[in-house]
């Protein structure tokens, strides 16, 4: 039996990856402009979305461009400045051969053609400028420059945030070949983020198309010589929502039903209900919705469109004047389930749900 292409999980690189090529072309170019603004880049979406795999993808750009890649994450423990100076360093020493090894605050730390101190005690954003000056100015240098990428960032306290953004900011305005890519969750309260992460350039990562999600799902299952049939294909483009996550779990549950991979539409109803359930268990914040049976209706109206929803088409599409859909509506937003999106339009609050909403609705349907 082949093995199964499709690699559900968080955080998990797609062996294809759809639906991204404008973001990563934008990032792309900034490692040949000195001036792009997306030298300093803030990822934001919910989970499930591909931020991660982005970052990795950008960090393989870079690379290729012959830049030195420094991640982190912001769950990690000390200072997050620091963390990286260091980290800097020792990638930098294992490029290029090490002529002198240096004192760091207790840890011997090898350093390249530079002489870098670290004092006890000392952090934030003067070390990690100073490191990356001076790996920068190293006689030789094989890195073209220098980018920092770091996952997680919602998590890291304003000042560690701060204290990043400012060395890197000042290395940007002397025209340094240095750039900074950081992701996470969207933050609720703006007032409470670092002024460096407000500055940042902001992509879209919007949900897939339909048809990206088509190319997704069959080249994926090609790559082990399966294939979806035609109305296999629908329903899985259907269940999937748009939702990045989907794409890889509808994949891997349908291809695992399916036995050898030609996978049928029977083989993908068969795969719904086991979606669902990791739907709910693997996306933080879905949660079961305590809403009346007509207010059910009016997701279900909703999730039949891609992304934000008109609510007069919904009204249209469940027989109810504007203003009598609207009660439900309200009661939605209360709930937390749907939110504004801009006037006269609605969209889904919790990352997934609209893929859930249409996976029980085609559950239902087949089962009917």
């Amino acid at each position: 039996m082949a093995a199964n292409p499709f690699t559900p999980g968080f955080g998990t690189s797609p062996r294809i990856l759809v639906g991204r090529e404008e973001v990563l072309g934008e990032i792309g170019a900034a490692f040949g402009s000195v001036l792009d603004p997306h030298r300093t880049t803030w990822l934001r979406a919910p989970r499930g979305s591909g931020k991660t795999v982005l970052l990795n993808e950008i960090q393989d750009l870079a690379a290729h461009a012959g830049w030195l890649v420094v991640q982190e994450d912001a769950q990690s423990p000390g200072s997050l400045a620091e963390r990286v100076a260091r980290r800097l360093l020792t990638q930098a020493d294992e490029r290029a051969q090490p002529r002198r090894r240096v004192q760091a605050a207790g840890i011997t730390t090898p350093v390249v053609g530079a002489s870098i101190e670290f004092a006890a005690g000392e952090r934030g954003s003067p070390l990690l400028r100073d490191a990356i000056a001076r790996v920068l100015d190293r006689r030789g240098a094989a890195a073209a420059g220098v980018l920092v990428t770091v996952d997680e960032i919602h998590t890291a306290p304003r000042s560690e945030v701060a204290h990043l953004g400012n060395a890197i900011q000042h290395l940007i305005r002397e025209d340094r070949p240095v750039a900074i890519v950081v992701a996470g969750l969207p933050v609720a309260d703006v007032d409470d983020l670092a002024t460096f992460l407000r500055r940042c350039t902001k992509p879209r990562i919007d949900e897939l198309s339909a048809s990206a999600v088509r190319v997704g799902l069959q080249r994926t299952a090609a790559l082990e010589g399966g294939g979806f049939s035609s109305a296999a294909l629908d329903l899985a483009v259907a269940a999937t929502a748009g939702y990045p996550y989907m794409l890889q779990l509808v994949g891997y549950w349908s291809w695992r039903s399916s036995g050898d991979g030609d996978i049928d539409e029977a083989a993908v109803r068969d795969a719904l209900p086991r979606c669902e359930r990791e739907l709910l268990e693997g996306v933080v914040g879905l949660r079961e919705l305590a809403v009346s049976p007509a207010a059910q209706r009016y997701l279900e109206a909703m999730a039949v469109d891609e992304a934000a929803s008109s609510t007069s088409e919904v009204a249209a599409r469940l027989g109810l004047s504007i203003t009598h859909a609207g009660v439900y509506r309200r009661r939605l937003i209360d709930a937390g389930a749907i939110q504004a999106a801009g006037h006269g339009y609605v969209t889904f609050s919790i990352p997934g749900h609209r893929a859930l909403v249409r996976l029980r609705r085609l559950h239902e349907v087949a089962v009917a």
